[in-house]
């Protein structure tokens, strides 16, 4: 498309859109966080805790297998508590990694996180966690 300059002239001015205002959790979430992204505790709320897994789950290359170090050396380049096991644990309870029954193997799982009630509820949606 050919644009002169009365065509930009007369355009409408672009209008940047606000971002979208953050949930509670969402909040809570960014405060486990250092100003350089890095994990600084375990969150204790269930759901903040799940959200923060899955930031560390982008971290991971999907149709990949890892082994255990290489599962470590991704979580310890990513938190500053130094307790890669937990994380670990927590990321494969939370369902973000997938693991053998002898810790040989990991990789990461192909899902979307679940919807939380705070954000079905700003909807007016049902949500998909149990009361």
């Amino acid at each position: 498309m050919v644009r002169n300059f009365q065509t930009l002239k007369a355009a409408p001015p672009k209008v940047e859109a606000s971002p979208p205002e953050l949930s509670a959790t969402a909040r809570k979430c960014l405060l486990q966080f250092d100003e350089a992204g890095l994990l600084v505790r375990l969150p204790n709320k269930f759901s903040v805790l799940r959200m923060a897994m899955w930031t560390m789950w982008t971290r991971f290359a999907a149709h990949r297998n890892y082994t255990e170090k290489e599962v470590n050396a991704i979580l310890n380049a990513q938190h500053t508590f130094g307790d890669p096991a937990t994380l670990r644990r927590e990321m494969v309870d939370s369902s973000c990694l997938g693991r053998e029954s002898d810790c040989s193997r990991y990789w990461k799982e192909a899902r979307r996180p679940e919807r939380t009630r705070e954000r079905s509820s700003m909807r007016g949606g049902r949500s998909s966690v149990p009361s």
